[in-house]
């Protein structure tokens, strides 16, 4: 599967205006339009801030609107192209790969709990080295931990590793290679 890179996602999202008016196929009363103006509105400045996945979109509206309305602005954001779960998905791969990295599991993991389905994220997801991700994770988190001693620099190393997912003998493997790399023979 031949996914795009950040930077061509961001390029292909398109915005819109907050007052663009939605198409409706709810009833034409003045109320249920002005409530769909108002859901589409605060779903715009939702999406806007960051990607969000439909699940996440759903629930911030649903607290502010009725079910209809909120089914019909996410049919909105769709056919502008401002929802799509695989590009969020995607994307938040991305970037816990490259800013916070964790294990594949663990990043599986916060996108189910996004409302992104099992077969997305297993599919985003299989592109992750969970020793690669580790090392990263270690590399950045040892320079914090440089000035303790060796047994205090494994033992809090291995736990912050263990915490972003990864295995035991992994989170050792890569505390090991890290403590090398801060202290060359």
């Amino acid at each position: 599967m031949q996914y795009q890179s950040t930077e061509d996602i961001r390029s292909g999202l398109k915005f819109i205006a907050e007052n663009d008016p939605p198409r409706s196929s709810l009833s034409n009363s003045a109320t249920n339009l002005d409530e769909l103006q108002k859901c589409c509105k605060a779903a715009r400045q939702f999406i806007n801030y960051r990607l969000r996945s439909e699940s996440e979109v759903r629930f911030r509206l649903s607290k502010r609107f009725e079910a209809s309305v909120v089914r019909e602005t996410l049919a909105q954001m769709y056919r502008e192209d401002l929802l799509n779960d695989e590009r969020f998905a995607l994307m938040f791969a991305e970037s816990r790969k490259n800013s916070r990295p964790k294990s594949a599991s663990a990043v599986r993991h916060e996108l189910e709990m996004k409302g992104v389905s099992r077969d997305l994220s297993l599919s985003v997801t299989a592109d992750i080295d969970d020793l690669e991700a580790a090392l990263c994770a270690a590399l950045k988190k040892s320079r914090a931990l440089s000035n303790l001693p060796e047994y205090k620099f494994r033992h809090k190393l291995i736990g912050h590793l263990r915490r972003r997912g990864f295995t035991y003998s992994m989170s050792e493997n890569a505390a090991n290679q890290a403590w090398a790399a801060l202290r060359p023979i």
